[in-house]
């Protein structure tokens, strides 16, 4: 059986990534204070030894209002972040591979109790599934969403 799509080169956007092999997002839980550091870089780096072409990161909260510190996730809320993701993208790059973060803010669907605050979302209702009952969300506003301009990604 052949795998010429499979193997083959793909463009996406600037980036030709080597083959089509994808690692969908997921946290593997190696993360060092809410960030990447060496054993989740190791371990990202050896799935790009191993041909993956595209690797995501598991869901990294964009604001602070979408953090869960219990939560083994990347905290992608500000600047400091950046040498770590630094040192992710390099290791991976060097065995061929591109990796993505995927962005996210979990809006309703967080449980105010695991948050320790007021939850964030496009509007008060809670779309928590949970057993646990969360609390109303705070319904964003024009403003308070354009105070996430600074977390915005820049053109790449």
């Amino acid at each position: 059986m052949s795998f010429e799509h499979l193997l083959s080169p793909i463009r996406i956007g600037p980036r030709t990534i080597r083959n089509r092999m994808l690692i969908t997002g997921h946290m593997p839980g190696l993360d060092e204070h809410g960030a990447p550091g060496p054993r989740e870089i190791a371990y990202q780096r050896e799935r790009a030894f191993g041909g993956a072409g595209l690797q995501i990161t598991g869901a990294t909260p964009v604001h602070a209002s979408s953090l869960n510190e219990e939560a083994a996730s990347h905290f992608n809320v500000d600047d400091r972040i950046i040498p770590a993701y630094r040192n992710l993208a390099d290791a991976v790059h060097a065995e061929g591979g591109t990796i993505l973060a995927q962005l996210a803010h979990y809006g309703g669907a967080m449980v105010s109790h695991e948050a320790g605050r007021p939850i964030w979302a496009p509007s008060s209702a809670s779309l928590c599934t949970t057993p646990w009952p969360s609390s109303s969300a705070f319904a964003s506003s024009c403003a308070s969403i354009s105070s996430w301009t600074p977390c915005s990604a820049g053109p790449w």
